[in-house]
């Protein structure tokens, strides 16, 4: 079955496979310094390998807002008037709910929306609120040079009081990405009208809900031995 396209969502489309493509050489590259024990190399690539997770998640978005059977051109170009990243996912979705549902656009969601889609919305914005965010703003700090010492919001020469915590080990990188991934499944679903939302979603939010559990890295230890025994074994 051929479904339509245009020109923006192929590029967009070739964009993240691309992403994903270079993200997959750069798990590489961090397992093998795992595993061989370097130390530098770790940490340089922990790093890089965060960012790549926040790369991919603006990516994804593009990808999303331009596909052919959701938004309409008035609603794209008001998805990108929003000043943050985490604000243009949070508009498109809520765009999403008014189409998927019906609703006319000068009513209230809040008031408009079951409770039980009321749950399922609420659900979505906090994920964008919180884990999305947080990839977000760590790619952004990165991405300015800020490693060791992060500035204050909007200051260039005002340094926030305590070090930043350390880049994510490789569990907590790859549970972000795997997060970043069904977030975006479960919106693009949403954002085309998939008649089958509300099974996909409860689907989804369990598999997000392991993901979420993984965020704090406590298996790194048992995944760092796990691959040196591998090595060993050779």
């Amino acid at each position: 079955m051929s479904y339509p396209t245009t020109p923006e969502f192929e590029k967009h489309s070739e964009n993240l496979r691309a992403i994903k493509k270079s993200f997959l050489q750069i798990e590489r590259l961090h397992k093998r310094a795992i595993r061989e024990a370097d130390d530098p190399a770790t940490l340089a690539l922990r790093i890089w390998h965060h960012v790549s997770v926040g790369i991919m998640a603006e990516a994804l978005l593009r990808q999303i807002v331009s596909d052919p059977l959701g938004f309409n051109e008035r609603e794209r170009q008001s998805i990108w008037n929003q000043n943050s990243q985490e604000g243009r996912w949070l508009h498109a979705v809520d765009l999403a709910f008014y189409r998927h549902y019906g609703i006319q656009f000068h009513q209230e969601l809040s008031i408009s929306l079951t409770p039980a889609v009321q749950r399922r919305r609420a659900t979505v914005q906090g994920l964008l609120n919180h884990e999305l965010k947080n990839i977000i703003t760590a790619r952004n700090k990165n991405a300015h040079g800020q490693w060791v010492w992060h500035l204050k919001s909007r200051k260039e020469n005002e340094f926030t009081a305590d070090r930043p915590p350390a880049a994510p080990n490789y569990v907590q990188i790859n549970a972000s990405k795997r997060l970043i991934l069904a977030i975006g499944r479960l919106v693009h679903i949403l954002v085309i009208s998939e008649p089958t939302f509300g099974r996909d979603f409860n689907e989804i939010e369990g598999e997000i809900d392991v993901f979420k559990r993984q965020l704090d890295g406590a298996d790194y230890l048992q995944f760092e031995s796990e691959l040196r025994r591998t090595k060993r074994g050779r």
